[in-house]
């Protein structure tokens, strides 16, 4: 059996799974960069954002599931979180970045986990 979703309603249940799984988390931020807060789930930084640019950097799992289950494209995955995000954390994104395997690095450098 198929069934068909209109692309609002797919749109409310990606902003739904995104508010139950991400929704909510407290930032962590850096002594040293007091800007770049970095979200955990989980004992993992799943996404960092660095106020002084505006830039958000998403677990490419994020991007990637909704991709997957919604049959999203890359670049409307990243649009949907990125908007989520602003509307969730108030907080503005000039741009949003994946991979975050980079992020987490710096954060176990400059923190005490």
């Amino acid at each position: 059996m198929k069934i068909l979703i209109n692309e609002n309603r797919v749109d409310s249940l990606i902003n739904k799974w995104l508010e139950d799984e991400y929704g909510g988390l407290k930032h962590k931020v850096s002594v040293d960069y007091p800007d770049l807060y970095y979200f955990m789930k989980n004992g993992d930084v799943v996404m960092d954002y660095y106020e002084k640019y505006g830039r958000l950097c998403v677990d490419d799992n994020i991007v990637g599931f909704i991709m997957n289950m919604f049959g999203k494209s890359w670049g409307e995955s990243k649009d949907i979180v990125e908007e989520w995000f602003q509307n969730s954390y108030d907080l503005d994104v000039n741009i949003i970045t994946e991979p975050l395997s980079t992020t987490r690095v710096i954060w176990k450098s400059y923190s005490d986990n």
